[in-house]
């Protein structure tokens, strides 16, 4: 069933009462545009919710256990506050009137309480150049001994090219204070901290592995929360960027498939590294 416009109703009575003097009043017809915007999702605590009108930005953040509703009348109150501007809420949906007649347009944003910060660090990294041709059934293998000495290996699948190898090497590595990645045929093992530590390698016949030192460069992301579902996590590096989006039950160790919620680059040529995070919400 069509709803009737209440506005248009109290407008009728207005124009049927007269002023206190007893002299009647005439409605002028006005110019005046309406706006509106539905909104959508789930607000969480914390979020910014931002209507943003001409140069004018109104913004609500939610509070816990708020509803959609709840930010919709936050929002058209904010607006309803700018010079020339009125404008209700219904539900999710908010209506925004210019009187004077000009664009009312509104364009709704939000942002999330979740941060990221980007540190230098003075990580110590090392190679491992692998070369040859990987035989199924043989193991390549690294040693990391900082005081404490321990092997991680990797036994060559059918199929296995040294790319292959490389990944599983450094997948097999899982020790606290390290982290290790594979680039092509050479593996990166980094000590966050930047303690010295001896890195040995061993290949099987037919194949080498060449530790080498590096002055590769290295930042890390310590991701801060919260983490909401369906938000999605970017990092931004040299041009291209890398996306997670967040499950419930999620935490920072999660987003950042890390033993927690720290994410550590390094680029192995050295020089200069530029990394960005962006949280867009749902």
């Amino acid at each position: 069933m069509r709803r009737a416009n209440p506005l248009l109703g109290l407008l009728a009575l207005l124009a049927a009462c007269p002023l206190p003097n007893e002299t009647p009043y005439e409605l002028l017809p006005q110019a005046a545009r309406v706006a509106t915007c539905q909104l959508s999702g789930t607000p969480n605590a914390g979020e910014t919710w931002t209507v943003r009108r001409g140069g004018s930005d109104c913004a609500h953040v939610v509070a816990p256990t708020q509803s959609l509703p709840d930010v919709a009348q936050g929002l058209a109150l904010a607006l309803d506050a700018l010079d020339g501007l009125t404008a209700g809420a219904e539900g999710s949906l908010i209506a925004c009137v210019d009187i004077a007649g000009g664009a009312p347009d509104i364009v709704l944003s939000v942002s999330s309480p979740a941060t990221a910060t980007v540190y230098e660090t003075t990580a110590l990294t090392k190679l491992v150049l692998l070369a040859g041709s990987p035989a199924e059934g043989t193991t390549w293998s690294i040693q990391i001994d900082d005081g404490v000495s321990q092997g991680y290996d990797y036994t060559v699948a059918s199929g296995d090219a040294l790319e292959q190898v490389a990944a599983g090497l450094a997948n097999a590595i899982d020790r606290p204070g390290y982290v290790a990645g594979a680039e092509g045929t050479t593996v990166a093992v980094i000590r966050v901290g930047g303690e010295e530590f001896e890195l040995t390698a061993t290949a099987p016949a037919g194949g080498s592995a060449d530790v080498e030192e590096t002055t590769a460069t290295t930042k890390t992301l310590v991701l801060s929360g919260p983490y909401f579902p369906e938000d999605t996590w970017g990092v931004q590096l040299a041009g291209s960027e890398t996306v997670y989006t967040v499950s419930s039950g999620d935490t920072g160790a999660d987003v950042a498939a890390a033993e927690g919620p720290v994410l550590t680059v390094t680029r192995l040529a050295g020089g200069e590294l530029s990394l960005d995070l962006a949280v867009d919400p749902r």
